[in-house]
């Protein structure tokens, strides 16, 4: 989480905003803002990859346990055997038991997926600056793109309001600009409606 409160974000977001218009956008602002909050903590999910990979140490870590309780030997004066027979067979379901998930979990080739956290800050940031950019079609629809310009600096607020960590998001801003349709209005808790 950001460690910036809510209404710090919301006064650099309307510090962006011509000056008649940010006492009548404060209150669309702040609900915004919250609701980034909100859509983040629903928003941030393990992709199966990333499960695939902490299950795939997991059971990595398991296995050199069973290997080092192997190398255990009592001396042969010694009646006693050093390995608890109850572990060991608890050790064995544990072991099966991931390893069953492990292989159950398909990660399909290809690149990395997208930050909706991201989109969703676009999508906010967008509405602010360019309200009808999500009904014409066309780069001209989009405020002008500069680094550190309105657009920019909203959506990197909207970003950090929502969790994220200084994230770069010039990327998703550049493909907004260029695209040559309509924007992609994606289907997030009701983010500043145009009503």
């Amino acid at each position: 989480m950001s460690t910036r409160s809510v209404d710090e974000i919301v006064t650099e977001l309307l510090g962006l905003m011509p000056a008649d218009q940010r006492e009548a956008c404060r209150a669309e602002v702040a609900k915004n803002v919250k609701l980034m909050r909100d859509y983040a903590h629903k928003a941030r999910k393990s992709s199966a990859r990333e499960v695939k990979h902490q299950l795939g140490d997991y059971l990595k870590a398991l296995r050199a346990a069973r290997a080092k309780a192997n190398l255990v030997r009592c001396p042969p004066w010694h009646d006693q055997d050093y390995r608890d027979k109850e572990f060991l067979t608890q050790l064995d379901a544990e072991i099966e038991r991931i390893k069953t998930y492990y292989e159950g979990i398909p990660v399909r080739p290809g690149g990395k997926r997208p930050d909706w956290i991201a989109e969703a800050a676009l999508q906010c940031g967008t509405k602010i600056f360019a309200p009808d950019a999500y009904r014409r079609p066309g780069p001209q629809a989009r405020p002008p793109l500069t680094i550190e310009g309105k657009w920019h600096k909203s959506v990197q607020l909207f970003y950090e309001a929502a969790g994220g960590k200084n994230k770069d998001i010039w990327n998703y801003l550049r493909r907004a600009k260029a695209a040559k349709g309509l924007l992609r209005n994606r289907p997030l808790p009701v983010l500043l409606s145009n009503d």
